[in-house]
């Protein structure tokens, strides 16, 4: 789709993050542009993530088409008492295009390239979830409110980091384990991983 068969797909691991990228029959991403059939209008995807003592979200994610300075996209982090903060996506900070050399080339810090090949690339965003300590994290949603040739992200895979010694009496972290979002996010690889913090 919008040539991102190059892209890479199953388990990779970029900037000491492991991910898995689907390759199933509606391809290695949720489009946002194949939400929306290729037109107009509010399109958004949510994860069911139901996990407990997350730290931490990175997602693989970049747009189409995408529009420096101002936010078409958004991810939302819902927590089990509650908690919902949409963060804005802003293209050439946190978003840019897929394409190496249209649309939006640049990003800031704590976003950064996770690969690319001659002509494309995948960005690895990083959100951290301080305000989430005690809840499970319950869903992410992505909303994105472009339009044909304009914005329109696609996720590739995500994953949540957890801290296994905010269970009490827990010191040894549990093995990580890996789970695939059904057919019904088109694709989307989730990967859950635990880790000790310091």
């Amino acid at each position: 789709m919008y040539g991102c068969s190059a892209l890479p797909t199953g388990q990779q691991t970029y900037n000491g993050e492991t991910f898995n990228i689907a390759n199933g029959p509606s391809g290695n991403a949720w489009f946002s542009s194949v939400a929306a059939g290729n037109g107009g209008g509010v399109t958004s995807v949510t994860i069911q993530t139901n996990v407990t003592n997350a730290t931490s979200v990175k997602t693989l994610m970049n747009t189409f088409w995408g529009q420096s300075l101002t936010s078409y996209d958004t991810i939302t982090f819902t927590g089990s008492k509650g908690t919902s903060a949409p963060i804005s996506l802003t293209g050439n900070n946190t978003l840019r295009d897929y394409n190496n050399w249209v649309w939006t080339n640049g990003i800031i810090q704590p976003t950064v390239q996770a690969w690319t090949d001659t002509s494309q690339r995948l960005d690895e965003q990083s959100f951290s979830l301080g305000d989430y300590s005690g809840e499970t994290l319950t869903s992410i949603t992505i909303t994105d409110s472009g339009n044909n040739l304009f914005s329109r992200a696609f996720l590739a895979a995500l994953t949540v980091d957890t801290d296994p010694t905010a269970n009490a009496g827990t010191t040894t972290p549990e093995p990580s384990y890996l789970a695939f979002v059904g057919a019904s996010l088109l694709g989307v690889g989730l990967l859950f991983r635990r880790k000790r913090t310091q």
